[in-house]
């Protein structure tokens, strides 16, 4: 179909699409994407699109009240307004709203990312990184020891320049990770340990600027607090950094402690048990959780507040079973780890001083317990609080401060909504004292 379009400049030209008003009124239709570019870049140029006709005569404005009211309802709704909500500490620009902004407990817009189409956030200790849907990758916050990947502000975001295009991505205290298209590893900062800085590899203490890891086929990544885990298309689960409590999954050397930079498998194929079919992993401070195809998850590293589920050991690099079936996704904090299962129902274990295990006491607790909130999707987790996502709500709960919760108050033991009406949630995270929602 041929259609006439004037442009407020008065050029003209002939575009093949569809009717403007078709979109409006039935916005989930079938449409080919050539020709939605098309019209939305004619709408959002003010271009007033005209009826066909069949002669290049001098073009006449829609007459039809109701197609104009239906063009002027597309013109509103045409393109989906992305936007990023930050609130918590801003002492070392870890809400990306410049140096001056304030720490706050109320959602606030970071405009840097208006209108841009977002898939990912993901949260480190006092940095950010996030991810648009062309695989390029920004970040902000504290660069002291190089987690941003990039030199430059620090208190707004800005890309992170790599070759290839990132598909996935995490933090840790003061190391990010990055995971391309095809199955590449890069990461960025330095891996930390109790006594302070331990390295990125066994040649270079820090680095501002990415290094491609020794991986391949890797389809899935987390970050601990000085450690990554990845996970191959075989199902290999391969990991690096510290390993003072076990969390790298094997034995390392503490007088050659540098080799444990270099990638190794903790389960591959040979050494895989019959339930070791992993599909995601998560990492809390010095613990991970490895999630298998038949909902059981595996832990492994620190256990000084029963963190893995179990209470056998305080520290270990074998793996156990948590003794809680039925698990859809898992979440592991600094000392804590949460397990959504496929009813929607949440369970917590490990440290609980701080009532981040959102159970109405302080009791730390070493095998998984329900928390009262129901229906969860997703769950996210970092220092000692927590968000839950129920709909297209967001819950709180655990002691975060300068606003984390996205309450006034620093701690609340039982999960609580955030008192904000966000638009639909795409994703979001939490980090040591602030959390960061992508919306659209």
């Amino acid at each position: 179909m041929i259609w006439l379009v004037d442009s407020v400049q008065g050029s003209q030209y002939i575009i093949q699409t569809f009717m403007a008003y078709t979109i409006a009124e039935k916005p989930h239709s079938l449409v080919h994407p050539f020709q939605l570019s098309i019209a939305i870049e004619a709408l959002q140029n003010e271009c007033q699109v005209f009826k066909p006709a069949r002669k290049l005569e001098p073009h006449r404005p829609w007459e039809n009240r109701k197609i104009k009211r239906a063009e002027n309802k597309f013109r509103k709704n045409r393109v989906l307004q992305m936007s990023v909500f930050v609130f918590g500490s801003n002492a070392i620009s870890q809400l990306g709203l410049g140096e001056d902004a304030e720490s706050t407990h109320v959602p606030t817009r970071l405009s840097f990312f208006d209108k841009m189409s977002l898939t990912k956030v993901r949260c480190g200790s006092l940095h950010t990184l996030v991810l648009d849907s062309d695989g390029m990758l920004y970040s902000w916050g504290c660069n002291d020891e190089g987690a941003l990947g990039r030199d430059g502000d620090e208190s707004t975001p800005q890309r992170v320049c790599l070759d290839e295009k990132i598909v996935d991505m995490d933090c840790g205290a003061s190391i990010s990770v990055a995971l391309t298209s095809r199955g590449h590893v890069y990461v960025w900062g330095t891996f930390r340990s109790t006594n302070g800085t331990f390295g990125l590899t066994p040649g270079k203490k820090i680095s501002f600027e990415p290094v491609k890891v020794p991986l391949k086929s890797i389809t899935a990544l987390s970050a601990g607090q000085g450690f990554v885990a990845a996970l191959d298309s075989k199902d290999s689960i391969f990991t690096f950094g510290s390993n003072e409590f076990g969390e790298l999954g094997r034995r390392t050397s503490e007088r050659n402690k540098l080799r444990a930079l270099i990638p190794d498998a903790v389960t591959t194929p040979r050494k895989r048990l019959r339930n070791y079919r992993f599909r995601s992993i998560s990492c809390g401070l010095n613990h991970i959780i490895a999630l298998n195809t038949d909902g059981e998850a595996y832990c492994w590293g620190s256990n000084l507040y029963g963190q893995l589920g179990h209470d056998k050991a305080e520290s270990t690099f074998k793996k156990y079973k948590v003794p809680l079936d039925g698990i859809r996704q898992v979440a592991g904090g600094e000392n804590h780890s949460l397990f959504v299962t496929i009813d929607g129902t949440l369970h917590g274990c490990g440290r609980n001083k701080e009532g981040q295990l959102g159970i109405q006491s302080v009791e730390a607790v070493r095998t998984p317990m329900k928390l009262s909130i129901e229906h969860v999707e997703t769950v996210r987790s970092y220092n000692s609080f927590n968000i839950c996502r129920v709909g297209n709500e967001l819950y709180s709960w655990g002691t975060g401060f300068n606003g984390a919760l996205g309450h006034e108050e620093e701690t609340i033991l039982i999960p609580k909504k955030i008192p904000f009406d966000f638009p639909e949630v795409i994703d979001f995270d939490v980090g040591n004292d602030f959390s960061v929602v992508v919306t659209r």
